[in-house]
């Protein structure tokens, strides 16, 4: 699992969400968002998760979170 998801699913569990809630709350299916943080996304895209993800727990995103890990 990449540091994104980690992150995102983090603060979901925190708040008692998961990723599906996101997904719903983004309006795409869970197995869309599954794909847009494991692969590379477009930036409105990134805009689009982080902005759910704030709004649903104050979760912050940095262009830091959405960078590649070294392989």
């Amino acid at each position: 699992m990449n540091r994104l998801k980690n992150k995102i699913k983090a603060s979901l569990a925190k708040e008692g969400f998961t990723l599906a809630d996101l997904a719903a709350r983004m309006e795409v299916s869970p197995a869309s968002l599954s794909t847009y943080i494991k692969g590379n996304m477009k930036m409105h895209t990134a805009f689009k998760i982080a902005d759910a993800l704030v709004d649903m727990t104050g979760c912050h995103l940095t262009l830091n979170d959405f960078r590649k890990e070294e392989q």
